[in-house]
């Protein structure tokens, strides 16, 4: 461009006075100002390319932000069945246990029969020998050594009995208290006289416990942060911070889930809700002494 005006500027001075020269003159003049629009425009033309450029980077960036959103996702949703699949497993093996004890009572039950049975046989039996004693003449030697021997009888069956009495009384006083024995076996899990075992001696064991248990973590959170909130949003602290890891993390939340379900009574099946309450236990079990280190 600075080249040709600079001509233009020669042949203006070189033939100011030939009007068809200026003519020519003018038409390039107004060549160079549409070469100037057109290059002006193609100026414009590029912002608007390195602008398509920056936008088309940004949603390069927020799809990357997507897939590592949903690889995260299913990570999670893995380790969720990896863990409802241990829960599963212990909730199998508790109830195993607690048939266990059922049939044992059932045995109990029915040792207790068979030594009632035996206790009346064994009444009989002395009443018999005394029968005896009385019938025997005590003046003859021969009845008088039978009468010792009778009597000797007498005393170990009435040691005898006594035994099997106080056996049975033993028997009647055997009770097995299902949501005792849930809370032992968890306290069996812990150490003793740890924080965590004082908190799952303190707890109401029964269809409820998911709601105590979901209230202990929250106040034992709200202590160890210093903030107020949900049991969601220390959840949601403790991850951010680091200070407990995916696993207690993911216990953590399926404990605030299933105190939901219970505190609104989402289901009103019994035999859920114990379900829920035996995970929530064993579940505070292993999250506890974590929640203890922070």
């Amino acid at each position: 461009i600075d080249t040709v005006e600079t001509q233009v500027s020669t042949d203006l001075q070189n033939s100011s006075s030939e009007t068809l020269e200026n003519e020519q003159h003018l038409e390039l003049i107004h060549e160079l100002s549409v070469v100037q629009e057109e290059l002006n425009a193609l100026k414009i033309f590029g912002e608007m390319l390195s602008n398509k450029e920056i936008e088309i980077s940004n949603h390069q960036k927020v799809i990357a932000d997507k897939e590592l959103e949903v690889r995260q996702s299913q990570s999670l949703i893995r380790s969720l069945e990896n863990s409802s699949s241990v829960y599963e497993a212990r909730i199998n093996s508790l109830e195993k246990d607690l048939s266990d004890k059922r049939q044992e009572i059932k045995a109990n039950q029915d040792e207790l029969l068979r030594l009632r049975q035996g206790s009346g046989q064994k009444e009989k039996e002395i009443d018999i020998l005394k029968k005896d004693v009385a019938d025997k003449d005590t003046n003859n030697d021969e009845n008088q050594t039978l009468i010792a021997t009778l009597q000797k009888k007498c005393h170990h069956n009435e040691i005898e009995i006594a035994n099997l009495r106080h056996r049975l009384e033993l028997k009647k006083e055997v009770k097995i208290d299902e949501n005792e024995f849930l809370k032992n076996l968890a306290l069996s899990l812990l150490e003793e006289d740890s924080k965590s075992a004082e908190i799952i001696d303190n707890l109401t064991i029964g269809l409820s416990s998911p709601v105590e248990i979901g209230k202990a973590v929250e106040n034992i959170l709200k202590i160890k942060l210093g903030v107020s909130g949900s049991l969601f949003d220390f959840i949601k602290d403790c991850e951010e911070q680091g200070l407990l890891d995916s696993e207690m993390i993911d216990l953590a939340h399926l404990i605030r889930k299933l105190r939901n379900y219970e505190a609104h009574q989402i289901m009103k099946n019994t035999q859920a809700r114990r379900a829920r309450a035996l995970v929530s236990l064993f579940s505070a079990t292993l999250l506890l002494p974590q929640l203890d280190r922070i």
